[in-house]
């Protein structure tokens, strides 16, 4: 597929790439010995590991200066990275409990893990399925529970051209929650502005994945718990 081809695939799907972006790409590609024309399969990858003020242009970003709109709707497809994931309907005293039982209980995933390929190592017959006592079942419980935990969302969303403005969940959109990776990438579509803030529902976000890796680095929940207890020591100032 052509670069010109490829870029009109993703431009189908509200995804405008940069050129000299697709180019580098093309040319990182053919480095490792593959094609210098890629399928759209091919690229989604790095485009969802990118940072979308480099890797697309302005045509995707918002067409209003959000934050200071009111009663507009954002018409055709609007592509944003999130930048940090607010939990607004919980309090942050329970968000930091639940970070660090969430982190508590993964540790005792792993420990199992380990545990359990010990022990199929030495006694490939043994029945390993009981692990009421091993803490396995809390984590994946902890892993699972960003459903149960979540209330409501307030996202802060950044486009092409580096506009940041919040976005809120009026109905729950799946896919949004405390942990999700910083640099996801959303589209949104004739979704309504009210006092500044993008009003997010099913059916005007789209969640297409990805991450920015820098960005993430021991960021959930590490740097995350440590913002939320910053913001509990103002709140009590």
């Amino acid at each position: 597929m052509s670069n010109g081809l490829l870029k009109q695939a993703f431009r189908e799907r509200g995804i405008y790439l940069n050129e000299a972006w697709v180019q580098a790409v093309v040319r990182h590609r053919a480095a490792q010995g593959q094609s210098m024309q890629p399928q759209m399969n091919d690229v989604m990858p790095f485009f969802l590991a990118s940072d979308i003020r480099a890797s697309t242009t302005n045509e995707g970003a918002a067409s209003v200066s959000v934050a200071d709109e009111h009663g507009k709707t954002l018409t055709g497809f609007t592509l944003v990275q999130v930048v940090r994931v607010e939990e607004i309907g919980k309090s942050i005293i329970s968000q930091i409990e639940y970070l660090n039982q969430w982190e508590e209980r993964k540790r005792l995933k792993g420990q199992q893990i380990i545990r359990l390929v010990h022990e199929g190592n030495e006694e490939e017959d043994k029945d390993t399925t009981d692990l009421d006592d091993s803490g396995v079942g809390e984590a994946q419980d902890a892993l699972k529970g960003a459903k149960e935990f979540k209330s409501i969302c307030k996202v802060i969303l950044e486009d092409a051209q580096g506009q940041r403005f919040y976005g809120l969940e009026i109905k729950p959109v799946h896919g949004i929650w405390l942990g999700m990776a910083l640099g996801t990438k959303m589209l949104i579509t004739n979704a309504r502005i009210h006092r500044g803030v993008c009003l997010l529902t099913p059916a005007s976000t789209r969640i297409l994945g990805g991450e920015i890796a820098l960005w993430n680095n021991d960021y959930f929940p590490t740097k995350l718990r440590e913002e939320l207890k910053a913001k509990l020591q103002t709140s009590h100032k």
